[in-house]
């Protein structure tokens, strides 16, 4: 049906006219209210879907808050390495030792005794958590740190665990060139005990939708243990005018000046510094 023309304006055009707000824009403007929003299908149905996504994140987050403070119990085993008595001294000058443990894939080493010698003292601790229950013993090796060559594994022995709430403190007998039991012996702390696992905070991550946090945590086993820190590298050892003496007198043929700086770049290492000292004369 056609629409009738009064004063050259259609009746449709002056309905159209009647629809249109004139002024500032209200602040729930082109908002979607979800209570005038059709249930199914449409925006409405999107910003529904969202609003159940907050509520399942917000419940998965109490939830992952409420289990993290039930910290399991696990077992830690303290161990410390105190101090070795050998029975030689392997090279021509005084030995540099350390000790070496092994626990399946993990690798333990001690600080080095620089010119330990034969009575090297660690007195390192080490916190072993969570270890399989078929673990019952651990495998020690004593090596001699070298500047200019391969350190030399120099004693080795195999040391049983202590059982859940037992304290051993003893030495035990090293294995070495000289023979089983022959190579001295090494005084090793232990204690083994249960306790709970250390607490680890969740993790917050944000999500795709705005204002939405949620919480992740750790997998159940992982510890977070204490952060171990670098060891600063120690201050070459300081010879005496003897034993720079000493080891002049062994190389006559070599200048006393020529000497000294060898033994100042293998930083006073007599034993690095004889074995330079060595390949120069054979040169």
């Amino acid at each position: 049906m056609a629409s009738s023309n009064v004063n050259g304006v259609s009746s449709s055009h002056e309905e159209y006219r009647k629809r249109v707000m004139l002024g500032p824009l209200p602040a729930d403007f082109l908002t979607v209210s979800s209570a005038s929003s059709p249930a199914g299908g449409g925006r409405g149905g999107v910003n529904d879907s969202r609003q159940q996504q907050e509520r399942n994140d917000h419940a998965m987050a109490q939830q992952l808050q409420m289990t993290n403070r039930t910290q399991p119990v696990v077992g830690r085993l303290q161990i410390t390495v105190v101090r070795a008595t050998l029975n030689k001294n392997y090279g021509m000058t005084r030995m540099d030792p350390y000790a070496r443990l092994h626990f399946g894939q993990q690798v333990f080493e001690t600080q080095t005794d620089a010119n330990g010698a034969k009575n090297p003292v660690w007195n390192k601790t080490f916190y072993i958590y969570q270890l399989p229950k078929s673990y019952t013993s651990f495998h020690l090796e004593i090596y001699d740190e070298r500047t200019l060559t391969d350190d030399e594994r120099i004693a080795w022995v195999t040391i049983p665990l202590p059982q859940t709430g037992d304290v051993s403190d003893k030495g035990y007998k090293l294995c070495g060139k000289l023979g089983d039991d022959m190579e001295g012996t090494i005084h090793i702390s232990m204690g083994y005990e249960t306790g709970p696992a250390p607490c680890v905070p969740p993790m917050m991550m944000y999500g795709g939708y705005p204002g939405v946090t949620s919480y992740m945590t750790p997998m159940q086993g992982m510890y977070q243990g204490p952060v171990i820190q670098p060891q600063l590298p120690q201050p070459p050892p300081q010879l005496s005018q003897e034993e720079i003496k000493q080891v002049c007198s062994m190389f006559p043929d070599i200048e006393p000046d020529v000497v000294a700086s060898v033994l100042e770049a293998s930083n006073n290492n007599k034993e690095a510094a004889v074995e330079a000292l060595l390949a120069m004369q054979t040169n």
